[in-house]
């Protein structure tokens, strides 16, 4: 069997962040992150990329993307307010089988 992970780059300018969250055998996976000014969100369901936000929490502005009924395995958005900026990339990634 294989297993995948959620894998994600978070970026909030100058900062960067790598999140590494294992699918679960119910095919689920989510992050929840605050990075700077920023708040990130992603999630798997079904064994696909689903769902990204980012929301700039002094303003609560909000950038969004839903993968709709498509099978997402990569998915990328950016948001830019006047001198701040930050975009999430998430990737679905098959993770070595163990040896046992």
């Amino acid at each position: 069997m294989i297993s995948y992970a959620l894998f994600c780059i978070l970026w909030s300018k100058p900062q960067t962040q790598l999140i590494e969250v294992p699918v679960s055998e119910y095919a689920v996976a989510s992050i929840s992150q605050d990075l700077g000014d920023f708040h990130f969100d992603a999630d798997v369901f079904e064994g696909k990329l689903n769902y990204l936000k980012i929301t700039h929490r002094p303003t609560l502005f909000t950038a969004e993307a839903n993968s709709e009924d498509h099978q997402q395995k990569t998915m990328y958005i950016k948001m830019e307010l006047a001198d701040k900026a930050a975009s999430l990339t998430c990737e679905l990634r098959s993770k070595p089988q163990e040896k046992k």
